[in-house]
């Protein structure tokens, strides 16, 4: 632990950044039940690119912080822990596209978006989805 500790106080002082903020419900009141954030370094075009992902938790209260991150362009994404979010990069697109300059932390508040449940109808005259019931895709 204390290894950790030393290498994340290296990483800080050698100049990469960070991100923290709040992680709030669809009211906008922060979000107590537990949220995991994940942010995605964007690919520099035209250079050596080193994939780059970091994880965090958000406390009780609703607060995160994500660091230390190499300066550059992040897509970050929030999954709810508890309740009926949209789990944002997996159906959807990221929740906010923040760019982490060196030595500095990005103050970032995230609002949650509830899911929504809609109905499909299929016209199947030729009763294909009967036919093929409980067989596996492909």
């Amino acid at each position: 632990l204390t290894v950790v500790v030393l290498q994340s106080a290296t990483l800080w002082a050698q100049g990469e950044g960070g991100i923290a903020g709040r992680i709030l419900d669809e009211t906008g009141a922060e979000y107590r039940g537990g949220a995991r954030i994940t942010a995605v370094l964007h690919a520099v075009k035209d250079a050596k690119f080193v994939p780059f992902i970091a994880h965090g938790a958000s406390t009780p209260e609703g607060s995160y912080r994500l660091g230390p991150l190499r300066p550059g362009k992040y897509d970050v994404c929030v999954q709810a822990l508890n309740g009926d979010y949209v789990e944002s990069c997996r159906w959807g697109r990221a929740n906010a596209v923040p760019t982490v300059a060196a030595g500095a932390v990005v103050n970032l508040d995230i609002r949650l978006e509830k899911g929504k449940v809609f109905t499909i109808e299929v016209d199947d005259n030729e009763q294909f989805l009967d036919r093929h019931e409980g067989k596996s895709p492909g």
